[in-house]
């Protein structure tokens, strides 16, 4: 993915199944990483700026997923007009 950074914090970021159960605890290692490696001096300044601005782009990105998931869900139920006896065929049809 990006050439000077450290491979475990590329590993980290590219999980988005861990980011998008939680954007914000996932932010939070990922910044601890990155400090970290800055501490450990893998990488510099600029680097380390970069990559804090990557973690929160990714944060935000993980947010607005979670977000258009809950949406599309409800609309999903609301069309279907689902009840309980219907509930798991409308999940099976809106692929939930």
């Amino acid at each position: 993915m990006m050439g000077g950074l450290p491979q475990a914090w590329v590993s980290e970021l590219d999980d988005q199944v861990a980011l998008l159960e939680d954007p914000d605890g996932r932010a939070a290692v990922l910044s601890e990483m990155a400090y970290a490696a800055r501490r450990r001096r893998e990488v510099g300044d600029g680097d380390l700026a970069e990559m804090l601005e990557i973690v929160e782009s990714a944060r935000l990105w993980a947010l607005g997923e979670s977000e258009r998931v809950w949406e599309w869900s409800a609309e999903c139920r609301r069309s279907a007009k689902i009840d309980s006896k219907t509930e798991m065929a409308t999940l099976a049809v809106c692929g939930l």
